[in-house]
């Protein structure tokens, strides 16, 4: 909508930058106690008998990127919003296990990332969460700072401590739970210790006794052809029983402030419907009064019980110089057109291989499993060019070029 100096604002969200901030924060408190209740219990729902998992690992890839009105009047933006035009992506591995103790326990390995972060800040390599709380994990050293991590120049912060254990050589950020966190880990730990981890992956639905709930407790609900729809003055839920959606806008002010549209596919070795990709859209305004949409999606794949545990205090002991790559990897035919074949060098131990264009940004990551001697790659959608392989294998990397002709 154009105003009378030809600005053009969006319809859903307030003129006012300040007031569209604070419900922007003010809703992603909302969506985050709502996430916990719908997951520990506030809400039951109904969902295909899954097994009892206790020891889960996946792939994460995120990226985000933004969408404006074709006219917008780009020199009217100031620096910080220009710079959000610039595409963020990032891949981790996840893995969720019951600790020696019996409790859960959640890595997060980061693979690779993209104007995530400044240049100047090193990111934690592995983040784990258990029951004495966060540790974030340092094995990249950082060449702005003496000894390669923050640790180095103060021992700690409003967020934690930082601890370099002399026996192990674990360098990495504490930080304890608060009573809310503790509280938050203790509902989560007894859930997932009676029921498993799969539980929060799979598809799931209210029962015709839960919706009554929602009906006393104000929600509005309609069900019809496979399509349950709950709503108040706050948010709304659709449910795709037959496509396997589950979409939640949340609205101040009549106005629609965030669309999460979470699809699920089914994975055969769970034998059940697990999240595939979270869309998630957010109208926003640059300080200027223009709108624009923050859209990112997230997908999750190479879902695994078969996974081992880490050991975070040998990862931590290599610097970024002994993690460069230590020797070429063969792959054929190069130049290629259709397919791609890659050699993995040690087929006794798993693989993480990785492929990328030579701007950096990854296009596959995949985790190939011991006894694998090769690795067949699609090369079908790929625009002609040089691509960037690289496998890694515990401590040691491997990469090479090919051409895609």
């Amino acid at each position: 909508m154009r105003n009378d100096s030809g600005r053009i604002y969006c319809l859903n969200t307030p003129k006012n930058k300040v007031e569209h901030d604070f419900k922007l924060k003010n809703m992603k408190k909302k969506l985050f106690i709502f996430s916990v209740l719908l997951w520990a219990g506030g809400i039951g729902l109904l969902s295909a008998q899954t097994q009892v998992v206790n020891n889960i690992c996946y792939d994460e890839e995120f990226t985000e990127s933004i969408s404006v009105v074709s006219d917008i009047e780009l020199s009217t933006l100031t620096i910080l919003d220009r710079l959000k035009f610039k595409k963020k992506r990032y891949i981790k591995r996840h893995h969720e296990y019951l600790n020696s103790s019996g409790n859960g326990t959640h890595d997060v390995h980061f693979v690779s990332h993209e104007n995530m972060f400044p240049k100047w800040y090193t990111h934690p390599s592995t983040i784990r969460s258990d029951e004495t709380g966060i540790k974030s994990y340092f094995a990249t050293r950082s060449k702005y700072l003496p000894d390669g991590w923050t640790g180095s120049i103060k021992s700690k912060t409003e967020h934690g401590q930082y601890v370099k254990d002399k026996r192990t050589g674990e360098k990495y950020l504490f930080q304890a739970h608060s009573k809310k966190a503790s509280e938050a880990y203790s509902t989560w730990n007894q859930k997932i210790r009676s029921e498993g981890f799969l539980t929060k992956y799979t598809f799931s639905y209210p029962t015709s006794s839960e919706l009554k709930i929602l009906q006393s407790q104000g929600f509005e609900v309609t069900t019809s052809d496979n399509i349950i729809r709950v709503k108040n003055t706050e948010i709304i839920m659709v449910w795709d029983i037959v496509q396997k959606i589950f979409i939640r806008q949340f609205i101040e002010s009549n106005s629609i402030m965030k669309t999460l549209k979470t699809y699920y596919q089914y994975v055969q070795e769970f034998g059940t419907d697990m999240i595939h990709t979270i869309v998630t859209t957010t109208p926003e305004t640059f300080d200027n009064g223009d709108c624009f949409e923050t859209i990112s999606y997230t997908v999750y794949t190479n879902y695994s019980q078969g996974c081992a545990h880490e050991n975070v205090a040998f990862r931590s002991q290599y610097s970024e110089s002994q993690y460069a790559e230590i020797s070429d990897l063969e792959v054929f035919p190069n130049p290629a057109s259709e397919r791609l074949n890659v050699i993995i060098p040690n087929p006794k131990v798993v693989s993480t291989l990785q492929i990328s264009n030579i701007n950096g940004e990854v296009l596959i990551h995949r985790k190939v499993s011991n006894g694998q001697t090769s690795f067949d790659v699609n090369l079908s959608e790929f625009p002609a060019g040089i691509y960037i392989v690289k496998c890694q294998q515990g401590s040691d990397n491997y990469s090479t070029k090919f051409v895609k002709q």
